[in-house]
């Protein structure tokens, strides 16, 4: 059970990531990616605020000189993403923005893993990512198609 519930915990983000696109991409279309973002991140805020209080857990602000000050770009590459996202929803559908992205987002953690020692074979890496490319080429032409006729 030990290993069993890292990934049921995956799969129910997975999930709820998925609901978060669909949430965001018709906010997107309602308000203007900007507004969409805003509103994301306000109420997960919130939320974070919440089960902080919630569970007891105390937020020590002198823990925030500790972190490297690069690694604060974080909170910036996540409110473009959540724009982005609430942008390109309304034009692509949550299905096909959810696969480019997973797509990208394996393509560069192949990467950063490769830079870190961390990719045990190059040669399987290169062959998962080139299955990759191509599924996403597939699917992009097949779409382009569709659409001409």
């Amino acid at each position: 059970m030990d290993n069993l519930l890292p990934i049921i915990i995956a799969l129910l983000g997975g999930a709820a990531l998925g609901m978060n696109r669909a949430f965001l991409g018709k906010l997107g279309a309602t308000l203007g990616a900007p507004a969409a973002s805003v509103i994301n991140h306000i109420g997960g805020a919130i939320f974070i605020f919440i089960v902080l209080v919630a569970t007891g857990s105390a937020f020590d602000f002198n823990q925030l000189i500790s972190a490297p000050s690069y690694a604060y770009i974080g909170g910036l590459v996540g409110a473009l993403f959540v724009a982005l996202v609430s942008w390109l929803i309304p034009k692509a559908g949550v299905m096909r923005t959810t696969i480019l992205i997973i797509s990208g987002q394996i393509l560069l953690s192949t990467i950063i893993d490769f830079f870190n020692d961390k990719v045990r074979s190059i040669v399987m890496a290169g062959i998962g990512l080139t299955l990759i490319l191509c599924g996403v080429i597939i699917g992009e032409y097949r779409k382009m198609k569709n659409s001409k006729s």
